[in-house]
């Protein structure tokens, strides 16, 4: 359970409020920013297995991605957006898999294909050097803020496209065994 507040200025109160949130300038995170005053950050690191749920099949390294969320928060405590970062770390898969998130139903790319982020490397494997993949960076804001409730709990649904998002064959999407899916 996590808990946030956020302080509204008074009507008697002298706080500094720029950018006129109800939100002093000494707890806005944002303080320029009237559609965001605070950013709760999140840090994942996801193994994917692209034959799963197959038999036989769990060494988990097809994917591994490192996922950072940093939900924005208004000065009512609703999501106006994510910042999404994904980096590649390991890609045990001769497949062209690609990365994305559904978030409040909506599925964002994030890799096109989690092999060339590693310059077609693996690092899974001891012979291979690691090689560090590119950080991606994905900014979504919702046309109005979102409740927590509605919203679901971070790190809402990522999932691998087993041979790339190019294809868009649903069957092909491995998501986290967490995550309900439609």
């Amino acid at each position: 359970v996590r808990s946030i507040t956020l302080s509204k200025v008074s009507s008697d109160a002298v706080a500094a409020d720029r950018d006129k949130d109800g939100v002093s300038d000494s707890m806005d995170d944002f303080p320029d920013n009237a559609a965001v005053a605070k950013a709760v950050k999140y840090s994942y690191t996801l193994a994917f297995e692209d034959k799963y749920p197959k038999e036989g099949f769990a060494d988990f390294n097809d994917a591994v991605i490192k996922l950072d969320l940093d939900e924005l928060l208004d000065s009512g405590g609703s999501v106006s957006g994510v910042t999404v970062r994904s980096q590649v770390l390991a890609a045990g898969s001769a497949k062209s898999n690609s990365f994305s998130i559904n978030i409040n139903g909506t599925d964002y790319l994030l890799i096109d294909d989690i092999k060339k982020q590693l310059g077609e490397r693996w690092n899974t494997r001891q012979k291979d050097s690691y090689v560090p993949g590119k950080v991606n960076v994905t900014e979504i804001k919702f046309r109005t803020a979102v409740s927590r409730s509605v919203l679901g709990a971070a790190p809402y649904d990522p999932f691998i496209t087993v041979n790339g998002a190019r294809k868009g064959h649903k069957k092909n999407e491995i998501h986290l065994s967490f995550v309900k899916t439609n």
